[in-house]
């Protein structure tokens, strides 16, 4: 049996604030910045066409056959005596078709829903980066103060050295 599939699209919306567009163009630079905001408006729309594509799936072709597998299944002929077989065949000739549909659409809506998750990683990858960027820019405006801190022989006060750098800049 079909599921009925519910997309839920999260809340896509980022915004990157000033410092830290700063510290990610510093990280990577701004053209590099710049293609991965792109990248991120693509995949943005690559995942919105996939949710739309499993949404229309499950209301109209999916619907669609669970009406029809409904209907089917309402109609079923009582026990057909052996010399009269008829009734009873149409009813299993047109189950066979519908399981054959039935193992097509569940294909259909396995493929559907790995497109979707496809591009929600590609999604994920790339705003990663953005992150990943923004973080190795933090670090590089306090290098100094880490290596300062790496250098003290006693791990508790080097330890102690470096939350304190840590709380300062992040």
């Amino acid at each position: 049996m079909l599921k009925r599939a519910l997309v839920c699209l999260p809340l896509l919306t980022y915004s990157i604030s000033a410092d830290a567009q700063v510290q990610i163009t510093d990280s990577i630079g701004s053209t590099e910045f710049k293609s991965i905001l792109s990248d991120v408006h693509i995949a943005v729309a690559d995942m919105q066409s996939a949710a739309d594509d499993l949404k229309t799936f499950t209301t109209v072709e999916a619907a669609d056959f669970l009406q029809r597998q409904n209907k089917h299944n309402a109609n079923k002929p009582p026990p057909c005596p052996p010399e009269n077989p008829g009734p009873c065949d149409r009813y299993n000739d047109e189950a066979a078709r519908l399981r054959t549909e039935q193992a097509r659409l569940m294909a259909r809506e396995r493929a559907l829903h790995e497109k979707f998750e496809y591009a929600k990683s590609h999604y994920m990858i790339i705003m990663g980066r953005l992150r990943i960027a923004g973080f190795v820019g933090c670090l590089r405006a306090f290098r100094d103060d880490i290596v300062s801190c790496s250098n003290i022989a006693d791990p508790r006060a080097a330890e102690s050295c470096l939350k304190d750098v840590w709380a300062q800049h992040c």
